[in-house]
């Protein structure tokens, strides 16, 4: 039965389909059975070993249309129901992307005419399906091409005789190039380029710029054109010229023909090279994603995310991206399923076992691999008599106080020869590990399992009390209010063998929330004596004044900020000589809901105020260790804390610090090493954060005002006396609260908990 499509608003008919063309297919190989099975379908009559219609449009006996397979092709984008489709308009002859290999990341790429229908000739170039040409053409398609001797024909040659001889393209490209003016723009366009993907294959940068030059301004909307600028820059190790180039790629589509992707998931994999190489995860993963997901998938972007360590919980939200990209791409089995196993996405490697088809063989060494792999997460097979295998779960790589301590509890853990310790991110990245002392050594444990958990140590935001598939759950937990969320209480109770808490505060909140304290161990956090010391460089903004407090800290009122702002102006005038530096965080991450940085900044250009001067870069520990030598005093007012990094940080580089007397300063503030500042416990007048019902009165601590001004005048007029402290606070955190102490302190509560103690107790 015949159909007709109308355009609904002119009446007119815009589609008949009478019925369904007859089609021929021609192709140079010797059998059907080696052409792709969408291509067979086209047609019902096969030519074996005839191109007698390649590029013409003369169409044998009997048949509507032709379909031209040249042996060796394979299908990248397209099907059977699409090509059909493609014939569906009498006359017309399709001209469809041809990939040559090249490069890995960059094809060469022609356009021929493989398809076209009989009737009134009308040339059709169709972006919509591409073809993966043959490295190793036959002759006979080649002498079908030299016969049509048409611009499409020459490129073809130019690029098959590339393939056969590196250079030998090169030339015939360039005589086209000088005559482009007589070519379609499209064709001219693709001539110039595939003459900078040439000059970069042959390492040729210089003409490769003069031809990007060139067609720049020749092809101001090809967007590829941009997107090889910017691969190019890479390639040469200019990677800041870069990130502008494929921005612009991304914002242009003049109807050019690239490689597929040049202006979307291509781009994306150069931005995410670039996050790469300054470790930034986010950004990578985001970026490498798309070429995952794309049709076809773009290997390049598949093998940079494939080197990624991932958060087992991102792993798993993107199973089926992965498991539809492998049965999409077979050859990429092996890969996937080996980086599902290290992210623990088991679940996700049994459905590639049971959906993609596999040799028994195979099948039976993969199925292996996967027992083995989850055999130490399984709460039911039994121990061997190994070493105690232990999971450290959270950030490590970024300059946050999280990251911090992990990284200080890992190296500890990874030192002890009675553990197996491995490690497992609980978030993408900012950094990469070699900008931390402890990179090298912590990054090959982000690449093993233990051969069996026995304890599983958690510390990060928000913090997760879900049971470990197996063994014991430890949970590292700071937290800044007089409350927790009624939900934690329960999740503790039920799934945590021991909270480990960094002040007496914190441990208290738990109590009066009620948490049973008899499974809450207080174990502080540490210094690093070898960066956080008295001695060493000084840094200070350029252009402060004489004298210097310093703020490091979150930019949001929890921290204090905007009262410590408040006081500094009462308590000095703008011509005195004295500077408040804030080093905030808040722009991005975890506190950038509520930071003030925009009220800052407004004080900053005040020309009324005392001298203010904001920093809001993250700073390595080196050079925040330099900043706080730089300053003459360290000013702190919390509101709410769970201990207080930066507290401990200026006090072991002999700084006076200026706090709040109540929560966790107590711990290690005394009169003799800080000027404290009375407060008084307030109710929060902010929202609590999207937790759940809260378990008690969400309060926090409300610096004295006038004594807070009192304090920083004091400090400003009596110097030596503040120096002094500053020298105690040194000598008594160096002391008492240096890493290799701490760490000791976390070794001993990971022996009880699994079983080190007593088995020591047993060897005695």
């Amino acid at each position: 039965m015949p159909l007709y499509t109308f355009d609904r608003r002119s009446g007119l008919v815009n589609g008949n389909y009478e019925r369904s063309p007859e089609l021929a297919l021609e192709t140079d190989a010797a059998s059907a059975e080696s052409l792709p099975v969408a291509i067979r379908n086209t047609a019902k009559t096969t030519l074996l070993g005839s191109l007698a219609s390649f590029g013409g449009c003369d169409v044998p006996p009997g048949v509507d249309g032709v379909v031209t397979w040249l042996d060796g092709d394979s299908l990248l984008v397209g099907s059977t129901a699409s090509i059909r489709n493609d014939l569906r308009t009498p006359g017309r002859r399709s001209f469809v992307p041809l990939h040559l290999p090249c490069l890995d990341e960059l094809p060469l790429i022609a356009v021929q005419p493989r398809w076209f229908r009989a009737g009134r000739q009308q040339d059709f170039w169709n972006f919509n399906l591409r073809i993966g040409g043959s490295a190793t053409p036959s002759q006979q398609a080649t002498q079908a091409l030299k016969v049509n001797n048409q611009p499409w024909a020459q490129l073809s040659l130019a690029l098959f005789a590339e393939l056969e001889k590196p250079g030998a393209g090169v030339e015939p490209l360039v005589r086209m190039w000088e005559n482009h003016q007589q070519l379609q723009p499209l064709l001219a366009s693709l001539v110039l380029r595939n003459l900078v993907v040439l000059m970069i294959r042959h390492q040729e940068p210089a003409k490769a710029d003069q031809f990007l030059e060139l067609g720049r301004k020749a092809f101001s909307g090809y967007s590829e054109l941009f997107y090889l600028a910017a691969l190019l820059h890479i390639r040469e190790n200019r990677a800041a010229k870069a990130a502008p180039l494929l921005e612009q790629a991304k914002k242009r589509d003049g109807g050019f023909l690239g490689c597929g992707g040049e202006s979307s998931y291509r781009a994306d994999w150069l931005l995410g090279l670039l996050a790469v190489r300054v470790g930034n995860q986010v950004v990578a993963f985001s970026h490498f994603l798309p070429g995952m997901i794309s049709n076809p998938v773009f290997i390049p972007a598949v093998e940079e995310l494939l080197n990624l360590r991932l958060p087992p919980r991102l792993v798993e939200a993107h199973q089926w991206n992965f498991c539809r990209m492998v049965r999409r791409e077979p050859q990429l089995l092996g890969k996937v399923f080996e980086y599902l196993l290290l992210h623990r996405a088991f679940d996700a490697a049994r459905r590639l076992l049971l959906t993609v088809p596999l040799t028994g063989e195979i099948k039976a060494q993969l199925r292996e691999r996967l027992e083995s792999a989850a055999s130490p997460f399984n709460p039911t097979k039994a121990s061997d008599t190994g070493k105690p295998g232990i999971i450290l779960n959270g950030p490590f790589f970024e300059h946050t106080s999280l990251g911090r301590i992990n990284r200080e509890i890992a190296a500890s853990l990874l030192d002890s020869p009675q553990l197996t310790a491995c490690l497992e991110p609980s978030a993408l990245s900012s950094l990469p590990p070699q900008m931390f002392a402890a990179g090298k050594r912590l990054e090959p444990a982000l690449l093993r399992h233990p051969a069996h958990l026995d304890l599983t140590i958690r510390h990060q935001w928000p913090p997760d009390f879900h049971p470990p598939p197996r063994g014991k759950l430890a949970v590292i937990l700071p937290w800044e209010y007089g409350t927790i969320p009624r939900v934690w209480v329960g999740q503790i109770e039920q799934n945590v063998d021991e909270l480990w808490v960094p002040s007496r505060f914190v441990r208290d909140v738990l109590a009066r929330s009620g948490v049973k304290t008899t499974h809450v161990e207080v174990i502080p956090n540490g210094v690093d004596r070898a960066v956080f010391t008295p001695e060493g460089p000084t840094s200070r903004p350029q252009g402060s004044r004489k004298f210097l407090f310093l703020f490091v800290g979150g930019a949001i009122r929890r921290k204090g900020v905007d009262v410590l702002l408040e006081a500094y102006k009462a308590a000095f005038d703008c011509g005195e000589d004295v500077s408040l530096v804030l080093n905030v965080s808040g722009t991005t991450g975890a506190y950038q809901h509520n930071t003030l940085t925009q009220q800052l900044q407004e004080i900053v250009n005040d020309p009324r105020s005392p001298y203010v001067q904001l920093l809001t870069r993250a700073l390595d520990d080196v050079t925040l260790a330099s900043l706080y030598r730089g300053c003459d005093a360290f000013v702190l007012p919390y509101r709410g804390e769970g201990f207080g990094m930066p507290l401990l940080e200026a006090m072991a580089c002999g700084k006076p610090v200026i706090t709040t007397a109540e929560g966790p300063s107590q711990d290690f503030c005394s009169d003799r090493t800080a000027y404290l500042v009375p407060a008084r416990e307030e109710k929060v007048p902010d929202d609590p954060p999207p937790l759940g019902e809260l378990a008690g009165d969400f309060t926090w601590f409300e610096p004295n005002f006038g004594q807070l001004v009192r304090t920083l005048r004091h400090v400003y007029e009596h110097r030596e006396e503040a120096a002094l402290r500053g020298r105690a606070a040194a000598k008594f955190v160096r002391q008492q609260y240096a890493w290799s102490k701490i760490a000791q302190l976390y070794q001993n509560r990971v022996a009880h908990l699994v079983g080190l103690c007593a088995q020591r107790d047993q060897v005695k």
